[in-house]
């Protein structure tokens, strides 16, 4: 069976994540990825008594169960390709749920973002956010890692010094969206990630001024800017057409009202060096319950794969560097 490479993403963040929030959650998925014909096939776990790897589904399953979710702390479940020899190569969908966000990725020629509307009712019921975004994202350029801040292309971590220009840039807006804009929350100040298909938005982003006027006005002046639909009392959609909305984002950006890091880090403070990145991303696959085994590291200067042994030995030096 081919499947699309175009995946359809949905992240929510600023989450209510409660125990209870989290069961719903993960109920909602397995049965979702069942309907689809794609069930679970493995799961990943973070909490006491959970280890760092990715797990057979079924098994990580019985024991969330017998266990009732106590001290978990984040869940990510995939479904891999049917008849892959590799556990986790490749993945037809996912999700996942912390503390912070919540991602769900489908390829969308399983399940497009358009459809996705019924699902995103769902998940703003239980999991009430603050902010979310929903996009169309090629599997190659990882979406779900886009989702929570972390720079991929081909299954690889790419050194941050074989990166220039435009591309590099890129790197770093993603890269800071996990280290300081959904570290600081800045979307309780009204602040967007950016301009997407699907902008899920509340009080402190309608509410933003772009150039003295709110956001929810400023969009309804104009057909051009997209259409605003009410999903629930705190909660409405923007949709923004494609082709429409790197106009939009410039506006936006002059007004103050997209992300930008540079206004929130000191100006002498220094990028991170390929070490320090790489660290950074593996700790934020820990959190997720991907141990660093799962994870293939090429090296960014000569293409080849770097040994698990020596990954665990470069984040290591990193982490005690920065201690």
């Amino acid at each position: 069976m081919n499947f699309s490479d175009e995946c359809a993403t949905l992240a929510f963040y600023g989450i209510d994540a409660t125990k209870e929030r989290m069961v719903v959650f993960y109920n909602g998925v397995v049965e979702l990825f069942s309907s689809l014909g794609h069930p679970a096939t493995s799961l990943g776990v973070t909490g006491k008594g959970y280890g760092p790897k990715l797990t057979a589904f079924l098994r990580a399953d019985n024991k969330l169960r017998k266990t009732q979710f106590l001290n978990v702390n984040s869940v990510s479940i995939y479904a891999g390709i049917p008849g892959d020899s590799v556990p986790n190569n490749q993945n037809v969908m996912s999700a996942s749920m912390d503390t912070s966000c919540a991602v769900i990725v489908a390829r969308s020629s399983i399940l497009s973002l358009q459809n996705m509307l019924p699902l995103l009712a769902k998940m703003l019921k239980n999991l009430n956010p603050i902010y979310g975004i929903g996009y169309n994202r090629s599997y190659k350029k990882g979406p779900w890692h886009y989702a929570v801040g972390v720079g991929y292309s081909y299954g690889i971590q790419e050194a941050i010094e074989s990166i220039t220009g435009s591309a590099r840039e890129e790197k770093s807006r993603i890269s800071k969206w996990s280290q300081i804009g959904m570290e600081q929350e800045v979307y309780r100040q009204g602040l967007l990630r950016d301009v997407y298909a699907w902008n899920i938005l509340t009080a402190p982003q309608l509410q933003k001024a772009v150039n003295g006027v709110p956001l929810k006005n400023w969009i309804q002046a104009d057909k051009f800017r997209g259409k605003l639909n009410i999903l629930n009392d705190s909660v409405t959609l923007w949709e923004v057409e494609e082709e429409k909305s790197s106009e939009i984002r410039s506006v936006l950006w002059d007004a103050g009202v997209i992300f930008d890091w540079r206004k929130f880090v000191p100006q002498h403070t220094e990028p991170l060096n390929p070490d320090e990145s790489l660290s950074m991303v593996l700790d934020l696959y820990k959190k997720h319950g991907v141990a660093p085994d799962d994870v293939q590291v090429l090296s960014g200067k000569t293409g080849k794969e770097i040994l698990p042994a020596q990954v665990k030995e470069i984040a290591n030096k990193s982490r005690k560097k920065k201690a």
